[in-house]
């Protein structure tokens, strides 16, 4: 077995402690604290209500009836308010037949076609489908949309058809439509 015995000099070994000291003050003296901070500003609580329903009317037996999304008249309508300018996205759910109200034994095809929903921003109390400021969408595909950039409005014109049989039970139906708006971020 190798030893080695090292010999250090008093003076040598106050030169290390020394040293070690000042380096470590040096190290001491390159730091530093800051203080950052975090904001957020909370935006105005979507508001989404279904201001009318799509209206057809009376429906003969195996006739079929239709409703444009720009009939002010007779079109499904969604209000939404939120923050203005802000994006949101729309999905809207929408049924396959409507349910005879009583009893709901019965049931009648409605259908919507790829262009039977329409959307309006504009910065009137009530924007309508037909005062040519509606757009076109197909309401079986999500929708990005900005709401109004002065009052944050915006409207959902919805129309379809109704597809009754031949021997459709005499009565009311309904059925509803889902529409689901939320904030997406932008």
């Amino acid at each position: 077995m190798l030893q080695i015995k090292l010999k250090v000099s008093s003076g040598l070994l106050i030169i290390l402690v020394v040293a070690l000291l000042m380096g470590g003050a040096s190290t001491a003296g390159a730091q530093d604290v800051a203080n950052g901070s975090a904001t957020a500003t909370i935006l105005t609580a979507l508001t989404v209500t279904a201001d009318s329903a799509i209206r057809f009317g009376d429906v003969l037996q195996g006739v079929p009836v239709s409703v444009s999304n720009a009939s002010n008249d007779s079109s499904g309508v969604f209000r939404i308010v939120g923050a203005p300018g802000r994006e949101v996205s729309i999905y809207l759910a929408l049924p396959e037949y409507l349910a005879h109200t009583t009893g709901g034994q019965d049931r009648m095809v409605i259908a919507f076609n790829d262009t039977d929903g329409a959307w309006d921003d504009s910065q009137g109390p009530l924007p309508q489908p037909e005062d040519g400021t509606s757009t076109t969408i197909n309401p079986h595909q999500s929708q990005t949309l900005t709401l109004d950039a002065v009052g944050g409005n915006m409207a959902i014109f919805l129309g379809g058809t109704v597809r009754p049989s031949p021997d459709q039970t005499a009565g009311s139906y309904s059925g509803d439509i889902v529409m689901t708006v939320a904030y997406n971020g932008n």
